[in-house]
């Protein structure tokens, strides 16, 4: 009887670590990753904010601060659509998007072309001066 309850116990331990919202290569993600630049001249027209809809404390933090730090960047309002998507709700809608770039920490700011090319992607917490550099290239 002892050893069902002591495999309950560590199971559910093993699942409440994979709850937190890091991504897949753990605590060895980036805090702050800077933009990756693309080939090309292209023009941004289309942002796409990738977040958590369930996410832990330190997820939702970056989240917010990128959220802030992207609104500060573009102004009120916004020239350029932002399209916002949660990895654990829209798997379906991000798939193109992590086929053209892998998403490594999250939040992640995908900036589009007009063909929906993905030009840079910006990864975990970023500030408004990140954002703005991005968005000049």
């Amino acid at each position: 009887m002892l050893f069902p309850l002591r495999l309950l116990l560590i199971l559910t331990l093993f699942a409440g670590t994979l709850a937190c919202s890091r991504p897949e290569q753990g605590d060895q993600a980036p805090k702050l990753q800077t933009p990756v630049p693309t080939s090309g001249a292209s023009k941004v027209v289309r942002i796409v904010f990738i977040g958590r809809k369930h996410a832990c404390e330190c997820t939702a933090k970056a989240i917010a601060a990128s959220t802030a730090a992207l609104e500060q960047a573009l102004g009120t309002p916004s020239s350029i659509p932002i399209e916002r998507l949660d990895i654990d709700v829209d798997t379906v809608a991000i798939r193109p998007l992590l086929q053209q770039r892998p998403l490594q920490a999250l939040p992640g700011i995908y900036l589009l072309d007009s063909a929906g090319t993905v030009l840079q992607l910006l990864q975990g917490q970023l500030t408004k001066e990140q954002v703005t550099a991005a968005l000049q290239r």
